[in-house]
């Protein structure tokens, strides 16, 4: 034993397992079970007996779909935890006994609610940012109508003329003259908020549609958010004044055109103050429903995002198990389903423990029946792993199966890892300083490449050139060479 011995006193460990075909004799009220069970197991490699068929003309294609419907759902609630801010709580052991009725049932009731929670938020939302700008448009809009009556009485009282009229039956108020009514008739204006870079070309367009005989009065007030999109927008207040129903139907259609939300607004003092109170009593309302809505939309979401995690995995599952169902065969009775697959012969009692498990769990009278095939096919490779050397289960680039050729890339790591120790304590015997400094940040890369694995030395602010280890493969045993070229420490 010493620092360099990477284990090759115990070769095997370097080979692929012994593979074997075997076929399997499913009964179909257990398959299900058995297949859940055989993937639990994670050792048994399944052939596709079914290669001439479409994904839809397979036996459980219509599963699959309930699966992949049932996947949709629960990426739909993935999207509303994350935008809600949540955290997807983490399973570590999902549970095996659950009813797929009962989930997709489960799913398909919350997602409803969630649709029904999403679209009630949205319309209370929208009602309450249209709220929100009738409510600037009776204060700004108002506050034009305040101030030209202010400068109107002032005028009045100005200029006003006390002549005797000519005729007794002549009105005293010039309003009640026929031309005056008529013209007053004619008069109207338009209210609303427009987003403020539309608000020079709006304008324009109305100024040459009306040839110049309307009047605009408009004045910012700041971030708003639209009703449409919800987003905090620039906008103006306006009011429109003209004279005419063509230049009424003229305004209302530029309206329209850039997009100006316009709201009703009353000519009337009081009334505007009478409005202006049921719009704000009417946004405390909203306010405590929205509030209440939201409340309810989180405990929700807080109780799916528990789960999320949970259900995913089970779905998962459930798409596993009947993908690997559509590769089996189907006998004329239609009772037993027949599946080929490769199995490494010491894991056979691990496989007829899991049948016998499963056969007890479905409550079955027929087992399944496990029998090896000969065949000429050369098998695949399997390299027996542990926790440290799972990431690294790689097919034989060299050879197939048959020959059983030693494979370095299984056990890179160790070997590397061995090495850099090496490397280290080499190191620090010159400069252990600077060694400890350019380690202390280093960082690994391996390439596995045509058997060979490539090993990079870590790069640190202290280092230039990086150092390399050659590891390849031979086809008539293991042989390794290596060459270390220590950087610039």
């Amino acid at each position: 034993m010493g620092i360099l011995n990477f284990g090759f006193d115990n070769i095997e460990l370097w080979r692929s397992q012994e593979m074997q075909l075997v076929q399997l004799m499913i009964p179909a009220e257990s398959a299900h079970d058995t297949v859940a069970a055989l993937g639990d197991v994670g050792l048994l490699q399944f052939k596709d007996l079914n290669s001439d068929k479409s994904a839809f003309q397979r036996t459980y294609a219509n599963q699959v779909k309930r699966c992949d419907e049932m996947a949709r759902k629960i990426r739909f609630f993935h999207e509303q935890v994350e935008k809600a801010g949540m955290a997807v709580g983490m399973r570590a052991v999902p549970d095996k006994s659950f009813n797929m009725d009962e989930l997709e049932g489960k799913l398909e009731e919350l997602e409803a609610e969630m649709l029904e929670a999403n679209g009630n938020s949205e319309r209370l939302a929208r009602s309450y940012n249209e709220l929100g700008e009738l409510q600037l448009v009776l204060e700004k809009a108002g506050s034009f109508f305040d101030r030209a009556r202010s400068e109107a009485q002032a005028e009045s009282f100005g200029e006003r003329s006390y002549s005797v009229p000519e005729a007794m039956d002549a009105p005293l108020l010039e309003s009640a003259l026929p031309s005056a009514a008529a013209h007053a008739g004619r008069l109207g204006f338009v209210a609303g908020l427009i987003p403020q870079e539309k608000l020079n070309g709006f304008e324009r367009l109305l100024f040459r549609a009306t040839r110049g005989n309307m009047f605009l009065r408009q004045t910012p007030v700041g971030s708003v958010k639209d009703p449409a999109s919800g987003e905090l927008v620039e906008k103006h207040v306006f009011v429109v004044f003209y004279a005419g129903e063509r230049a009424r139907t003229k305004v209302l259609k530029i309206c329209e055109a850039f997009a100006a939300n316009r709201y009703p607004f009353p000519e009337d003092a009081s009334r505007q103050r009478q409005m202006h109170g049921e719009v704000g009593a009417r946004l405390r309302e909203l306010e405590t429903t929205i509030s209440a809505g939201l409340h309810h939309r989180g405990s929700v979401l807080q109780n799916i995002a528990f789960n999320l995690d949970q259900w995913a995995t089970q779905v998962r599952r459930e798409k596993a198990v009947y993908h690997t169902l559509n590769k089996l065969s189907m006998d004329t009775s239609r009772k037993v389903l027949v599946a080929e697959a490769w199995c490494p012969l010491a894991a056979k009692p691990r496989v007829h423990e899991a049948l016998r498990q499963a056969a007890q769990a479905s409550s079955t009278q027929v087992s399944t029946v496990l029998q090896p095939l000969l065949t000429a096919d050369q098998p695949p490779t399997y390299f027996q792993t542990d926790m440290f050397t799972n990431c690294f289960q790689v097919r034989h680039p060299l050879s197939h199966n048959s020959a059983r050729h030693p494979e370095p890339v299984l056990h890179a790591c160790t070997i590397l890892c061995s090495l850099m120790r090496w490397q280290l304590e080499a190191v620090a015997c010159v400069a252990s300083f600077r060694a400890e400094a350019a380690w202390a940040c280093a960082g690994s890369a391996v390439v596995a490449s045509a058997g060979c694995v490539l090993q990079t030395a870590p790069r640190s602010h202290t280092c230039v050139q990086p150092s390399l280890i050659w590891w390849s493969s031979d086809p008539h045993g293991l042989s390794a060479s290596w060459g270390a070229c220590i950087g610039c420490w």
